[in-house]
């Protein structure tokens, strides 16, 4: 039989802080208890779900056709391209953000002839102030340093007709 170890612990479980020792395995679905009252709790263990490697893949594989904008030079030159350019505002914090970064990445492989490229605005203050970027995901269009179309939020159809149309 496995060693278990016996550890203290704050319990708080349904507005009711209480600290017992308890016995637990790696492999527990819950943690069961009696407490001062006599009464038989069953706390259910949360544990962490893993990512999706799939997505993990999409990103890593396209990772290198999106470069980072962090300071103004290398706005301007990611500007000076003549080809359409796309930015992508984002954050670290926002999940619609997360949500379509492997659609973004995914389009930087699939529309070779335009340049793809993302900003965090915490990171990249100056430059989100320039354009103007309240919300987030903000996706930006540039064609020869004039900027073709702001879409505020995840518009993916929108996001594709402009990439199509420009070219």
């Amino acid at each position: 039989m496995e060693d278990l170890e016996v550890k203290p612990i704050d319990i708080k479980y349904k507005n009711t802080k209480v600290n017992y020792k308890y016995l637990v395995t790696d492999d527990a679905e819950s943690l069961d208890y009696f407490g001062d009252e006599g009464r038989f709790y069953d706390v259910p263990i949360k544990k962490d779900k893993p990512e999706k490697k799939k997505t993990e893949l999409a990103e890593d594989k396209n990772a290198g056709k999106v470069k980072v904008i962090m300071e103004m030079d290398e706005l301007n030159r990611a500007l000076s391209k003549d080809c359409l350019v796309v930015i992508n505002f984002g954050a670290t914090w926002c999940k619609p953000c997360k949500a379509y970064k492997p659609k973004y990445y995914e389009h930087a492989t699939t529309y070779k002839n335009a340049r793809f490229y993302k900003s965090d605005i915490d990171d990249a203050e100056e430059i989100a102030e320039k354009f103007n970027v309240t919300s987030v995901p903000t996706i930006i269009f540039f064609k020869g340093k004039k900027k073709l179309l702001t879409v505020r939020g995840v518009d993916d159809k929108k996001i594709v007709e402009t990439i199509e149309a420009n070219i």
